[in-house]
């Protein structure tokens, strides 16, 4: 088998099962992606941020161009950072509340499709906190494209 079939043969074998095949694609492009571009990223932390966002919010997300980066150095009280210039969401993958808030957040701006302009934080309960000092997220050398053809319905 060619390496890029094996790879699509694992990635469909770690979904979940009650998946459709557009959610699977979904999610593995998103996790797919953030191996390219997030300096944080590796299969064990990523994966279940990304697999713990609602599907529909992914979809949003990916017609928007934004995508998802695990961060160790998102710290408590943050729990969520999204940079808006560079259209990525930070979360911290150790932890569990950090996970949560990333689904809650996007679940939230997904629905209503009214994303900030700015760099904007936010605490475990979703809470919008200011005057937080953050970490600069400097992407992977891999370019960013505008959108994620792939994954838009």
């Amino acid at each position: 088998m060619r390496p890029a079939t094996l790879l699509c043969a694992a990635l469909f074998a770690i979904a979940p099962m009650g998946l459709k095949a557009d959610e699977r694609q979904t999610y593995d492009g998103f996790i797919d992606y953030a191996a390219r571009i997030c300096p944080g990223h590796s299969k064990d932390r990523t994966t279940p941020g990304i697999r713990n966002v609602r599907i529909e919010s992914l979809w949003v997300m990916a017609k928007l161009g934004y995508f998802l980066c695990p961060d160790r150095r998102v710290e408590s009280p943050m729990a969520v950072i999204f940079y808006a210039d560079r259209g990525v969401f930070t979360w911290n993958p150790d932890s569990p509340a950090s996970v949560n808030a990333l689904r809650d957040v996007t679940g939230m701006l997904s629905r209503s499709e009214d994303y900030p302009n700015s760099l904007t934080v936010w605490d475990a309960d979703g809470k919008e906190l200011t005057n937080q000092v953050v970490p600069a997220f400097t992407p992977r050398e891999a370019p960013i494209p505008h959108r994620l053809e792939l994954l838009v319905r």
